[in-house]
């Protein structure tokens, strides 16, 4: 290959690459767009993340105590409102987690089903009676809740007023007696669920909250404590958290399992795709000069777009279906484009032995690696050390020196001159010989 037509590969790989950042930027403001319109309304119809808080009680009662009036200079009783927070004397909590996935635009949402029941206790420490006044905390403002439950004691509340008030109860307990309370709803959340133990540090005492989800990929958010024990079911995990006295500041936690997001994936797809085009180019430039085929550089133009094509379609077919069914559309029709087109430009032998191969492994195998976000980096470095492999063992033998002399174009000047000198030295052999041997006028 001349170096014009390396250069014109080069300026050609260029522009693509330029596509491709085109694409990635318009693929990335569709993906906020969607985002930013469509979050509010999955919240909305499901709720946000929930963060369920342990109940809260305090006592209250009234006692009378000597004042000084400074009016009257005297000494005077006074009827005064006491207050005294209460820690729960024991938790019983169970949770149920069901995942229920749901797509919005280019985006996957986490929403989940949760069921929460809570059993409690409370403790009049008091020699004598109080009123001990409770208050349950919604976890999440913009949620509904089905079959909810807050009694004391028997003593159901109605919850009257905005979610985000919380619904209080007041029950008058004897001395030293146990309150038991208890909490049960049906909710719908987004993202991840959250128990708070309090608003800050907090003593825990006798508690024993057990979370079953039905699905298996479980994370836990920061600032939450792993569970003490993890059982493997059927579906999921059943995750429990026991303690008998405990001091702390943090919760715990399920952080949700995510779908594969179409847009950032897709947009992934297209910032990397410039690396496999590089890699497929340097294959067919170097074979082709080893194997002495030279395409032009419009015959590159055209596979460069081909390779366009599948990013292009890619990126808006998962708008508009599933992810897996969407690559082997946009993967199909680029090799179909690809191999259809060489075949009749360079030949079945080298479109099925050198282009296409390399196309499914530079273009298909490096694209479906995103699949697996942890693995693409090293599905790439993999990829490039073998075709460096392969290059190195393949031309190990090969004079360049000969090979890229065959492929310069030939100096006119330099073949004109060699000509001539050929002439004269016939014409000099011809004389030599004697004039028999000359040749008559016109003979070459």
């Amino acid at each position: 290959m001349s170096g014009t037509r390396l250069a014109a590969v080069v300026l050609i790989f260029v522009l693509v690459s330029i596509g491709w950042a085109i694409l990635s930027s318009s693929m990335f403001a569709r993906t906020q767009q969607s985002e930013t319109t469509l979050r509010p309304k999955v919240e909305g119809l499901w709720g946000g993340p929930q963060t369920q808080s342990a109940p809260t009680a305090q006592a209250k009662w009234s006692e009378t105590v000597r004042v000084w009036d400074e009016k009257n200079q005297r000494a005077v009783e006074k009827e005064q409102s006491c207050s005294q927070d209460l820690a729960l004397g024991s938790s019983r909590v169970n949770v149920n987690l069901g995942m229920d996935f749901r797509r919005k635009g280019l985006l996957w949402y986490s929403t989940y089903e949760v069921t929460f029941d809570g059993q409690y206790t409370v403790v009049n420490p008091a020699t004598q009676p109080r009123a001990v006044a409770l208050t349950f905390r919604f976890p999440s403002p913009t949620a509904i809740y089905d079959d909810f439950e807050f009694s004391v004691a028997g003593r159901k509340a109605m919850a009257v007023g905005a979610t985000g008030q919380g619904v209080p109860l007041t029950v008058t307990a004897s001395p030293g007696q146990t309150l038991p309370v208890k909490v049960h709803y049906r909710s719908r959340g987004l993202d991840t669920w959250t128990y708070s133990f309090g608003q800050q540090t907090a003593q825990v005492n006798n508690c024993a909250i057990t979370v079953t989800t039905d699905f298996a990929r479980v994370d836990f958010p920061g600032q939450t404590m792993s569970p003490t024990d993890k059982t493997r079911t059927a579906k999921g995990w059943q995750l429990k958290w026991e303690f008998k006295s405990l001091v702390t500041g943090l919760g715990i936690g399920i952080e949700m399992p995510r779908k594969l997001d179409p847009g950032p994936w897709a947009m992934r797809v297209s910032a990397f795709a410039p690396i496999g085009l590089l890699f497929f180019l340097s294959v067919l430039v170097i074979v082709g000069v080893v194997s002495g085929i030279s395409p032009h550089p419009m015959h590159y133009l055209f596979v460069c777009a081909a390779f366009f094509s599948f990013h292009l379609l890619l990126s808006y077919l998962v708008d508009q279906m599933d992810a897996n069914g969407a690559f082997a559309i946009a993967a199909a029709a680029s090799v179909f484009l690809v191999f259809t087109y060489l075949v009749r430009a360079m030949g079945s032998r080298f479109t099925l032995t050198v282009a296409v191969p390399a196309q499914l492994v530079f273009l298909v195998l490096f694209s479906y690696s995103f699949f697996y976000p942890g693995f693409t980096g090293l599905a790439i470095t993999i990829g490039a050390v073998v075709t460096l492999f392969v290059l190195m063992q393949t031309t190990a033998k090969v004079n360049w020196e000969e090979r890229l002399a065959a492929a310069r174009p030939a100096n006119p000047h330099r073949v004109m001159a060699q000509q001539m000198v050929d002439a004269a030295l016939r014409t000099r052999e011809a004389e030599r010989a004697g004039p028999e041997a000359t040749p008559p006028p016109g003979t070459p």
